[in-house]
Parts: C-alpha cells; sequence; structure tokens
C-alpha cells in the first residue's frame, strides 16, 4: 500500500509515519509533506498513484479540504481534524474516513477497516 502523508509540521508527519508502520508494517510512504499544495504538485509531476492521503484539514497552506476539491484530488482521504465540524463540507471529495485529533494508533486503528475496504488495495 502507498500512502501519503500530509500534516502541519514536519515532526507530526515523522510521528504518523511512524505510528502506521507499526499497524501496517509493509505500507509505503510515497510522500510527506507540510503543505496540500506540495501534495497537488507532487501528484502532477510524477506518475505515482498513491492508494490513499492521510491528511490534516488544516495545513501550513490553509484549508486542505478546499486546496484538494480544486485541485480536483480523487484519492481517498483519511483526515486528521480538531473537530468533525472541520470536514463537514467535504462534497466533491473521496473521503475514506476521519481520524480526530491528537492523531494516535488506537485512532489509526479505528480507520484500518476503512484503509482497507475503500482504498484500491
Amino acid at each position: 500500500m502507498d500512502c501519503i502523508i500530509l500534516q502541519n509540521t514536519y515532526c507530526a508527519c515523522m510521528d504518523m509515519s511512524i505510528q502506521l508502520r507499526t499497524l501496517l508494517p509493509d505500507i509505503q510512504i510515497a510522500y510527506i509533506a507540510e503543505e496540500a499544495l506540495q501534495i497537488v504538485h507532487w501528484l502532477t509531476q510524477t506518475d505515482s498513484h498513491p492508494d490513499c492521503i492521510i491528511a490534516d484539514t488544516e495545513a501550513c497552506d490553509g484549508d486542505t479540504i478546499d486546496i484538494f476539491r480544486h485541485a480536483g484530488i480523487q484519492i481517498p482521504l483519511i483526515l486528521t481534524c480538531s473537530s468533525p465540524d472541520e470536514v463537514a463540507n467535504c462534497s466533491g471529495l473521496n473521503v475514506a474516513g476521519t481520524i480526530l485529533k491528537p492523531v494516535s494508533l488506537k485512532g489509526l486503528r479505528t480507520m484500518l477497516p476503512a484503509i482497507y475496504n475503500y482504498c484500491s488495495l
């Protein structure tokens, strides 16, 4: 499984990467970013087709949901958020699920069925 991680700090990206590898030893982290536009740019410049994006709703460059919607991102998303209200308007996006912050192994573990069933594994 190939995954992209978007968190608003590099430390949060690294922590997410470690947690994912704990739960899914075979996971491949295709790209890590702090800005949603970095992911949009990377996807347009590569031939990569990741299975999912695990993304903070508030990246360093603003509202991830709006940026991904505007860019037409259709890769399954698992969104990390402070409140369920943050993901209330996700129309037009392929949202597999949400994890409330702070992201923990328990929160990621609850998303495993969505990762396996919703993402193209």
